[in-house]
């Protein structure tokens, strides 16, 4: 599963139950090839992450709760930019073997 695909899945997951754990503009990080030489993070909401483009597998995206000013420096310098993120008239597929 894409990162983009849990961000919608959760929002869509969050509208059905109204338990008001986490919404839209809840922070998140995705992480795409962890390791690896094209290693991806990326730091949005989780409204934005419904869009981003984090390429092929392996993905893991977390939901950010509470953060050290450390790890906020960190997301900062992870904040995904204009160009991570696909039009709004594209929705990103689903499925990572198709990427």
């Amino acid at each position: 599963m894409s990162c983009a695909t849990c961000a919608r899945q959760m929002l869509e997951i969050e509208a059905l139950r109204g338990e008001g754990v986490y919404g839209p503009e809840s922070v998140c990080v995705a992480v795409a090839r962890m390791g690896q030489e094209d290693e991806s993070i990326k730091t949005c909401t989780l409204k934005e992450m419904c869009n981003i483009d984090m390429g092929g597998p392996l993905h893991s995206m977390v939901l950010v709760g509470e953060t050290h000013p450390l790890e906020n420096d960190m997301m900062a310098m992870h904040r995904a930019a204009e160009h991570d993120f696909l039009p709004e008239d594209q929705v990103p597929n689903q499925y990572l073997s198709d990427v």
